[in-house]
């Protein structure tokens, strides 16, 4: 009986133990992947113009005030108006990747 005991107490130290070295392992490797691949990346917000005439259009950094529609300008090839056209975002991460 009681080396039946001692082979049980033994038993539970043994997996006692593979169940914490596990666990520390998991943990490790859990926070080890956390902070793989996620450099925080701001997007760069990008101004479309274009000519009205359609014969000229550029991409510029996004300046403070600019909306859809805003004259900026004259066409550096007709003289004619150049309007904002699209205000979108480049680079960044893309939304599915995004936590919720």
């Amino acid at each position: 009986m009681i080396q039946l005991r001692n082979a049980l107490d033994v038993f539970t130290l043994v997996m006692l133990i593979v169940t914490i070295v596990l666990l520390i392992y998991t943990m490790s490797v859990m926070l080890m992947q956390r902070g793989k691949g996620k450099t925080p990346t701001n997007p760069k917000v990008v101004t479309k113009v274009r000519c009205v005439q359609n014969d000229y259009s550029a991409e510029r950094d996004f300046s403070k005030g600019d909306y859809v529609g805003l004259e900026i300008g004259k066409c550096p090839k007709c003289g004619d108006t150049l309007k904002v056209e699209a205000i979108y975002a480049v680079g960044g991460p893309k939304e599915k990747d995004q936590p919720l």
